[in-house]
């Protein structure tokens, strides 16, 4: 993969260097850091989980509504029609 030189990322970022102008020292600068650029993006744009719960008039907010009005049921051993 590497004919030049065999080392596969020196040249990998030598072609990006080139490709985006850059030096070398720049791209594998960016790569270092790459990891944690993308979780705080992945983080920044994913919606909040509890977002649908927590919003009044939400699908989320109307279902936990809805069901903290239904009782539990009880255990078949303590109902009076099972035996």
């Amino acid at each position: 993969m590497a004919p030049g030189t065999g080392d596969v990322k020196a040249e990998l970022a030598q072609e990006a260097a080139e490709y985006f102008g850059s030096t070398v020292d720049q791209i594998l600068a960016r790569v270092a850091t790459a990891g944690a650029r993308f979780k705080n993006e992945w983080q920044d744009r994913r919606p909040d989980p509890l977002y649908d719960v927590m919003m009044p008039g939400s699908i989320g907010s109307r279902l936990a509504a809805a069901y903290r009005h239904l009782k539990p049921r009880r255990p078949a051993a303590e109902r009076a029609d099972v035996r």
